[in-house]
């Protein structure tokens, strides 16, 4: 159906000319005809499918569409194995990394073990760095961190206690502390110097193991999950994540001249405490631990258990955005346990592949440290579980081979609940 628009409708506006000003009466108005607004249209799901598709056509999605590939990169990276023998058995730390669906890989870990075998024996350092906006700020600070740490006075002192066979855990913390901010200042540095411009930032969260604790020090939404085998989804968190809208980090945020809105720093940042966002950091008047974002970091401390403790689980937000704390440690207790794999970096890896096929869309790092009380089962480890994921991808390929006429199905993003539609918009 048509309609007629009423003839006091507002005139186009014409080009600007030469000459007298033609005035025009609304009796003029040449008559517009519109269609009707009741005309049918796509149910939702099919208006998503057609934007994709058209998009894709015109070349609008071509690498990437927003952050997101048009498929994700399941190549696993830097993947560490380490055992070290301690009194009453081994312990040992693996890690993996997977870019995922995102454009760009922008996460680091650190696995530094005995790395002052001299004076602190027995001692370890890891940790995990989920970058944004470049990856800059996360390689540096896994490179360069720990060795800011040591340089503190509060180091020194700590090393002493450790010497006298008294350990002052409080002087280590402050040692945590000031090197988390030096090497942020540092960072700052590093950036005007090698990289103007750069407008990366990084979370980070690290333990320091020692022969009796676990010292987490933790800046950022990564997060650390100690395990411990009471039960089978025993666990407790050794960081709390660091959100704009969490009280005491809003008020910080305030207090220093800025705001929360859609759960973000000024509404930018998802963050509250990170490594380099300078942007946030800019207020000289104040220091760094009162910064609209800072990298002071939180501690908690755990009192080692060699009867109940199995496992340290390390990983980025790319994880904890489908699990839970909880699941997250008992997926690897299954793994071992139930399955009987006995290679950690295959677990690791595995953890990523369940991940992605919960819907994490993120880069995701997972850094599991092993300890002695782990209880190690009998089995052919992963490989079911990896013949099981090969066999539905054969089976999905197969369902789109056996697609209706009119081409193959387009390719969506995860991000799209839609579904697949074929090549005519069907």
């Amino acid at each position: 159906s048509l309609w007629i628009r009423p003839a006091t409708a507002r005139p186009r506006l014409a080009a600007k000319r030469e000459g007298p000003e033609i005035k025009v009466t609304p009796a003029q108005v040449p008559l517009r005809y519109t269609r009707s607004p009741r005309t049918r249209t796509r149910p939702a799901a099919r208006r998503r499918q057609h934007r994709v598709r058209r998009r894709r056509a015109s070349g609008w999605i071509g690498e990437s569409m927003g952050h997101l590939l048009d498929k994700p990169e399941t190549e696993k990276k830097g993947g560490e194995l380490v055992e070290i023998t301690e009194d009453g058995g081994s312990v040992r730390f693996a890690a993996s990394s997977m870019q995922g669906w995102r454009v760009e890989m922008e996460d680091a870990h650190v696995i530094k073990t005995n790395f002052d075998e001299d004076d602190l024996p027995g001692h370890h350092f890891v940790g995990v760095f989920d970058g944004h906006g470049g990856e800059y700020s996360s390689q540096w600070i896994a490179a360069n961190l720990l060795d800011w740490i040591r340089v503190e006075k509060d180091f020194e002192e700590y090393k002493a206690s450790v010497r006298s066979g008294s350990p002052n855990l409080e002087a280590l913390k402050r040692a945590l502390k000031g090197g988390f901010l030096k090497a942020d200042e540092k960072l700052r540095e590093a950036q005007n110097e090698n990289r103007p411009g750069d407008q990366s930032g990084s979370t980070g969260v690290t333990c320091v193991i020692t022969p009796t604790h676990i010292v987490c020090a933790n800046a950022g939404d990564s997060r650390c999950v100690m395990g411990v085998n009471v039960s089978e989804d025993g666990s407790r968190d050794l960081s709390e994540d660091h959100k704009p809208d969490n009280a005491e980090e809003k008020e910080r945020i305030e207090r220093a001249g800025g705001n929360v809105s859609m759960r973000r720093v000024d509404g930018d940042l998802a963050v509250s405490r990170s490594f380099g966002d300078f942007k946030f950091k800019e207020n000289f008047e104040l220091p760094p631990e009162a910064q609209r974002v800072t990298a002071d970091p939180d501690f908690i401390i755990q009192e080692r258990n060699g009867a109940s403790d199995d496992y340290l689980l390390l990983a980025c937000d790319g994880i904890w955005d489908v699990m839970a704390s909880p699941e997250g440690v008992a997926y690897v207790r299954k793994l071992v346990k139930e399955l009987g794999e006995t290679n950690l970096e295959v677990c690791c890896e595995e953890l990523l592949d369940y991940c992605l096929e919960k819907g994490s869309q993120d880069n995701m790092t997972a850094l599991i440290v092993q300890f002695p009380a782990h209880v190690q089962g009998e089995g052919s480890g992963v490989q079911a579980l990896r013949d099981e994921r090969d066999a539905k991808a054969a089976a999905e390929e197969a369902r789109r081979q056996g697609s209706p006429p009119g081409g193959p199905r387009a390719v969506l993003t995860p991000a799209d609940p839609a579904g697949p539609g074929d090549a005519n918009g069907n």
